[in-house]
Order: C-alpha cells, then structure tokens, then sequence
C-alpha cells in the first residue's frame, strides 16, 4: 500500500490552496491557508525545506494577485493585502521554528538531566554501600584493639608505669572515639532510606527530656531552659529526638565557658509558616559561616569535641520531612537554628 511522503503531501496542498486563490480574493488572510503545509513540513522535514516551501509560497501569493488585479477594484489595496500576507507567512514559520528549537532543546535537557540524575543515584548507592562496608570491615579489627587494651590494663597494669599506663589509654580513648565516628557515619548513610512514620509529635515534651539528660551528664553546670509549652508537630518521633538532641547538644556544648548560659526551644511565624527555633547565648558564628554549617564533617570550631555530623543529620531529617532549616548567629553573641516541617 502507498503512502505519501511528507513532500508530496507539501507540495499537493500548496498546489490545491494555490488554485482556490486564484479563484478567490483571498487577500492576507490566504496565509493562514498556507501555513498546515508548511507547519507540516517544519516539523517532519528539515529547516531549509520549510524555507523553500515558504518562499515557494510568497511566489504563489504574487502569482494569484496578477490573477486578479483584472477584478478588484483598488488593485493597490489588493498588492498590500499580499505584501501582508507574505510578511505575516515568514513570521509565523520564524516563530514556529524557534519554538520547535527551543522544545528540542528542552527535551535535550531533559534527556541529560535524567541522565545525570540515574548517575548520581548509581554513585550515591555505591558511595552508600561503600560506606557500610568498610564501616563493619573497619569495626571489627577496633573492636579488637579495644578489647586487647582493655585485656593489657586489667592483666599487666600493676607491671606498667605511669607514662605506659598513660600510652594506652590514648590508645583505648582513639579506638573507642573511631567506633564511635564509624557509628555514627553507619546511621547517616542509612538515614536518607529511613522511613518517615508521621504522628503527632509533643516537643516540648521531648525537648525537656533531653534537656534534663543534658543536664544530669553535666550537673554543676548552671544553665537556664527555657521550653516553650504546647510545641506540637506532625512529624516521626524518633527523628525529632535526634533533631532534638543535635539542636540542644550544640547550645549546650557552645554555652559551656558561659556563668549565664541560656538555651530557648519555642516557635514563631516566618513567612506563614510555624517555625521552631533553638536559641542559645553561646560562642555564635561569622556570618560567612552560615552555608558551611550543615555541611557533614564541617567543624568550625575546632577547640570543642564532635565530628562534625550532627548538623548534616539535622538537615537530611527536615529535608525527608519536606521541611527547612537555616541558621543566624553572631559570632560571640550567640545561634538561633530555625526549623519548619
């Protein structure tokens, strides 16, 4: 069975509108006949086609105003509606071309962005399986140097001096801080496949139970909570504790060479939006410091103990919850962490 190509279908239809122009005074409205063929022919046929068609086209639209300039009554009028017609026929196939271009670029960018997206979820996963791998590779060989230094003390402490003893506990301290650090990288490469089971949160509740465990680690320390009540959110429990818990660790961490610590849970409006914050009267942050905070292992202060990941914890639970975190803060005068879900 034949089929016909796009050019003859082109041609046959410029031919047939062609002969009822020249019947008919079409005037510049032909170019609206004119323009399915050609939209035809720029979407199957390649651009210098479309341009021969188009100029085909013109040369038609001439050719039928001498036809019938022998019965109209302002021939000049009748060469204008042409002229028209002609100008507003190569408009439209500009136009329709750039739009075709700009759609084949669009999908071009698609295409490279689902590419790049499937590649970064492959090395994601493979930096993910990476990270549990050597996690438990390294965990047991710590495991051991623990357990021997641990063995060491209990058997051969009397036989050891002082700058011995000394030596080996650096050495059970080191192990026992790389277990820990190898922990806590484990729970972060597996955050990001937890599920979310959402339920209605009290964190007021929550935030004075984790400040009072703050507070019996350190009880000499004289530090004033202030929680504001009824703080409610629908939410995973379990992952606003560990919010909870990094937030109210670092104020309390950064306060502790303050006589006159506080640390403030509340909520205010920001944009329309119910947004908590932890506020604290600490040691602060540079300005420049702002976008680094969240980043995993980003330890701006060095002189006190972390990893550098607890932040970067903080963020990926509000961001699986669909939420925001920011921070403001002065350096000497003080953080506030602002958070919403």
């Amino acid at each position: 069975m034949y089929f016909p190509s796009v050019v003859s279908i082109v041609v046959l239809a410029i031919a047939g509108i062609f002969a009822v122009d020249l019947m008919l005074p079409l005037g510049i409205a032909v170019w609206l006949f004119y323009i399915p063929p050609l939209m035809l022919s720029l979407w199957k046929l390649k651009p210098a086609a479309t341009f021969f068609f188009t100029g085909l086209c013109s040369v038609l639209i001439l050719l039928a105003y001498f036809n019938i300039t022998v019965w109209v009554n302002n021939p000049h009028l009748a060469l204008l509606n042409r002229l028209l017609a002609i100008c507003t026929l190569w408009l439209t196939v500009y136009f329709g071309l750039r739009y075709k271009r700009a759609l084949e670029k669009i999908a071009t960018l698609a295409a490279e962005l689902t590419s790049r997206a499937s590649e970064l979820e492959a090395a994601n996963k493979e930096l993910e399986a990476f990270n549990y791998t050597v996690s438990h590779d390294l965990r047991k060989p710590l495991s051991g140097i623990i357990g021997y230094c641990e063995l060491v003390q209990e058997r051969c402490a009397i036989n050891l001096d002082d700058e011995c003893r000394r030596d080996l506990r650096k050495i059970h301290d080191s192990s026992l801080g790389m277990d820990q650090l190898i922990d806590t990288l484990l729970k972060f490469s597996l955050l990001k496949d937890y599920p979310i089971s959402r339920e209605a949160v009290d964190l007021s509740a929550t935030a004075k139970e984790v400040a009072a465990n703050l507070q019996g680690l350190e009880p000499d320390r004289a530090v004033t909570f202030a929680i504001a009540e009824e703080l409610n959110a629908n939410a995973d429990s379990r992952l606003m504790r560990v919010v909870l818990e990094n937030l109210l660790g670092n104020a309390w961490k950064y306060t502790s060479r303050k006589t006159d610590a506080k640390i403030e849970f509340g909520v205010t409006d920001f944009q329309g939006k119910k947004t908590f914050y932890v506020r604290d009267n600490g040691i602060g942050f540079g300005t420049g410091d702002a976008d680094k905070l969240f980043d995993a292992f980003q330890r701006l202060q060095s002189e006190y103990e972390g990893m550098g990941i607890g932040l970067a914890t903080v963020k990926r639970i509000i961001d699986r919850h669909g939420g925001d975190i920011w921070a403001e803060g002065t350096e000497g005068a003080g953080a506030t962490f602002y958070f919403c879900l």
